[in-house]
């Protein structure tokens, strides 16, 4: 659901250029506390659709996605007990490559609304 959320906005950054990638935070809370429940194949497979609804390149998102995915698990054992401002600064550290591909811009809103995001996720993650 985040992905087709993500690609809604991305056509309406068409006309507002400065809208945040959701995709990126919610990936990183589910890889960093819940690993097993994502997949290697279903981060393909979000990946490719998220390609076919923003007419990307086929194959670059699941490719960021995978390596996303090994960043966040081989930072898991060293941030898993520290406080959320490091969770944040890890989190701002995985962005940073991402600015080869995506817009600065868009990447500083998408670490500004990380906060709420992740309040979300947790919040849903102990309904679940």
């Amino acid at each position: 659901m985040t992905v087709v959320l993500s690609v809604l906005i991305d056509r309406l950054g068409a006309s507002i250029p400065y809208l945040p990638y959701l995709t990126w935070p919610v990936l990183f809370y589910w890889i960093f506390y819940r690993p097993l429940s994502i997949p290697l194949l279903g981060l393909v497979v979000l990946g490719l659709l998220e390609d076919l609804l923003a007419f990307r390149t086929l194959g670059l998102t699941p490719l960021c996605f995978l390596g996303f995915y090994w960043c966040v698990l081989s930072l898991r054992s060293h941030i898993i007990s520290k406080a959320f401002s490091v969770f944040w600064i890890a989190f701002a550290l995985l962005l940073i490559p991402l600015t080869f591909f995506q817009p600065f811009s868009k990447l500083v809103l998408t670490f500004l609304i990380f906060p709420p995001i992740f309040l979300g996720c947790a919040s849903l993650s102990r309904r679940i």
